[in-house]
């Protein structure tokens, strides 16, 4: 029942990651993609490498990092609402949480600067907890559906 909920409060805290500049992406030329003011998270990193100069007004141009995974966040969210009322069986939603949100974040990190191991460690075992109970409460559900072969057979 949480994971909808769980899903928009993640994408909700992506606006404070927009505003603030922690979860920025890569270096882009890509028309959406934004700046940071002086002072900024990519402003200190891009300067670190020597990539602008001490006087520069803003950070390069990186991907919006924040709004890919605020859009993803709220998608997943809503999927999952939908999905709500189609599941097979107890435990499913929270399953396709865990398989999609650990699949498409893990997707997403590539963008990000820089590309972080536990991320790229972590998620990966969400994504294969969540299809591996996915598969296995599948499973199990469809047998307790079965009907039952009477052992009084004659």
């Amino acid at each position: 029942a949480w994971a909808p909920g769980f899903s928009f409060g993640i994408g909700i805290g992506r606006i404070g990651c927009l505003l603030w500049g922690c979860c920025h992406g890569a270096v882009s030329a890509w028309p959406w993609a934004l700046t940071y003011p002086r002072g900024s998270i990519a402003w200190f990193q891009h300067f670190d490498r020597g990539e602008i100069a001490v006087g520069a007004a803003s950070s390069l141009l990186v991907h919006p990092l924040p709004l890919y995974l605020f859009s993803m966040e709220f998608a997943l969210g809503f999927f999952l609402l939908w999905f709500r009322g189609r599941k097979a069986y107890d435990g499913q939603v929270l399953l396709a949480f865990l398989l999609l949100h650990g699949t498409f974040k893990y997707l997403l990190e590539y963008f990000r600067d820089p590309v972080h191991w536990m991320h790229q460690t972590v998620l990966p075992i969400a994504m294969v907890a969540g299809l591996v109970l996915l598969v296995v409460w599948a499973r199990r559900g469809t047998a307790s559906r079965l009907p039952a072969m009477s052992s009084a057979r004659t």
